[in-house]
C-alpha cells in the first residue's frame, strides 16, 4: 500500500513511543572507529515534543548517578541520538509544534514537520563513565647494608653458582648497595558519587579501610592468578601487596543545585519516589567525585633455604623453583640479608592491618522504592 506524505495515518514506520514517521532522507559517514548517521523525517508537528521527550528521555539515577539513555538508531542500537532539529515541511507555511497560537484560524499551520535526527557513537568525555582506572608503575631505591656479601671479578676467570661464590668475601661492614623495589600507583576515580551513599555507605568504609593492606586478591586492580614466567602466581601470593594510602573528595554546589526540575509528565508512582528523593536533603545535593590512592609493592624472589641459602624446589615435581611473594608487611633485614615480615608486638599484629577491599564496591539493598530495571 503506498503512503500519502499528507494523511500520517497512512505511514508504516513508528517510534518506540507510537509516534507515526516517515523517512525522507537517510545520510551518514564512518572513519576508523567513530560513525556519524543523519536521519530526515517527517512527523505531525503537534508530535515533535513528545518525539524530544522520546529521544531524550530523563537519566537512569541510581545512587545519585545519572545514566542517559538516548534514543537508538532502528537497525543500528550502538548508534544514539546526539542532536535534534525541526523546521517547517510545505515551503511558506510556518508551524506551530508547541501549540502557543490557540486562536489562529483552521489550516494556518499545517501539522507536518521535518525533522533532522543525528546519531552517533562518539560520547562526550566522561559521559556515564562510572569508573576510571590509572596506574604509574614506578619504584623505589633502597639502600642495603652487605655485611655478607661476596664481590666476585668474572672479567678475571673468577665464578659463581648457586651454592656459593669463588672470590672476595666481603670485609667491609659498610658495603652498601641499592636495591629497587617494585611499585604500581594506582588511582581510582569516581567522577559521579550519589551524595547519600557516599555519606551513609562509603564514607564509613573508606575510613575503616585507610592506611590497611589487602587481605585478598582485588580483581579490579588485575590482581588475579596468571603465569609470571615462573610459576603460575597462586592467589594468597596477592595478599598485602596494596596498601590504601589516602583519597581525595570533592564537592561542587551551584545556585540552582536545590531546584527540582518537575518531569512533564509524572506518574503516580514516580510521584511517590519523587517525593520521598526530595524529603532527603542529601538526594538533592549533586553527586561527588572522588579519588583513591593505591599503593602496589610486590617484590618477588625464589623461597631459599634459611641455612643454606639454595633455592627451594617444589615437591610436586622437583624441578618447579619456588616463588614467594614479599608485601607491605615485610621489610629488608640487613643482618639476615633479605626479606622478612615484621610484627609491631610479637605475633600478635603485622605492621599494616588486614582489610577486604573488595567490599568497598559491594551493593546496598535499597530498601525504599526500588527502579524498574
Amino acid at each position: 500500500m503506498a503512503t500519502d506524505p499528507y494523511n500520517p495515518s497512512t505511514w508504516r514506520l513508528t517510534t518506540a513511543g507510537g509516534i507515526p514517521y516517515r523517512i525522507l532522507d537517510v545520510s551518514g559517514s564512518s572513519e576508523q572507529d567513530t560513525t556519524s548517521v543523519t536521519e530526515v523525517y517527517l512527523v505531525q508537528a503537534t508530535s515533535i515534543l513528545q518525539f524530544i521527550i522520546e529521544s531524550f528521555p530523563p537519566p537512569l539515577v541510581v545512587n545519585g548517578i545519572p545514566f542517559y539513555r538516548n534514543r537508538r538508531l532502528p537497525g543500528l542500537p550502538n548508534l544514539s541520538t546526539r542532536r535534534i532539529s525541526w523546521e517547517r515541511f510545505i515551503d511558506g507555511l510556518p508551524i506551530d509544534p508547541f501549540q502557543t497560537d490557540t486562536v489562529a484560524p483552521a489550516k494556518t499551520y499545517p501539522d507536518l514537520a521535518r525533522v533532522t535526527i543525528e546519531y552517533s557513537n562518539v560520547r562526550e568525555p566522561d559521559e556515564n563513565s562510572f569508573l576510571h582506572i590509572s596506574g604509574n608503575v614506578a619504584g623505589e631505591f633502597l639502600h642495603v647494608a652487605l655485611p655478607k656479601a661476596t664481590t666476585v671479578n668474572e672479567e678475571a676467570g673468577e665464578s659463581s653458582s648457586s651454592g656459593g661464590a669463588s672470590g672476595n668475601p666481603n670485609t667491609r661492614t659498610t658495603l652498601s648497595a641499592a636495591q629497587l623495589v617494585p611499585e604500581i600507583e594506582w588511582t581510582i576515580r569516581w567522577d559521579q558519587v550519589g551524595r547519600k551513599f557516599f555519606k551513609e555507605t562509603l564514607l564509613p568504609r573508606l575510613r575503616e579501610a585507610l592506611g590497611k593492606v589487602n587481605s585478598k586478591p582485588w580483581p579490579l586492580l588485575f590482581q588475579e592468578g596468571e603465569r609470571n614466567g615462573r610459576v603460575a602466581v597462586e592467589p594468597q601470593q596477592w595478599a598485602e601487596t596494596l596498601l590504601f594510602v589516602g583519597f581525595t573528595f570533592e564537592e561542587t554546589f551551584q545556585v540552582n543545585a536545590l531546584i527540582p526540575l518537575e518531569p512533564i509528565e509524572e506518574s503516580e508512582r514516580d510521584k511517590i519516589k519523587r517525593e520521598k528523593l526530595e524529603a532527603d536533603q542529601d538526594a538533592k545535593l549533586p553527586p561527588v567525585r572522588l579519588e583513591m590512592k593505591f599503593l602496589e609493592k610486590r617484590v618477588e624472589d625464589y623461597l631459599r633455604d634459611s641455612t643454606t641459602g639454595q633455592i627451594v624446589i617444589s615437591k610436586v615435581d622437583d624441578k618447579t623453583k619456588v616463588t614467594v611473594v614479599y608485601g607491605h608487611n615485610h621489610i629488608w633485614n640487613d643482618d639476615q640479608g633479605g626479606w622478612r615480615k615484621v610484627y609491631v608486638s610479637g605475633k600478635l599484629r603485622s605492621l599494616y592491618e588486614h582489610y577486604d577491599f573488595n567490599k568497598l564496591f559491594e551493593p546496598v539493598t535499597d530498601s525504599g522504592v526500588e527502579d524498574d530495571a
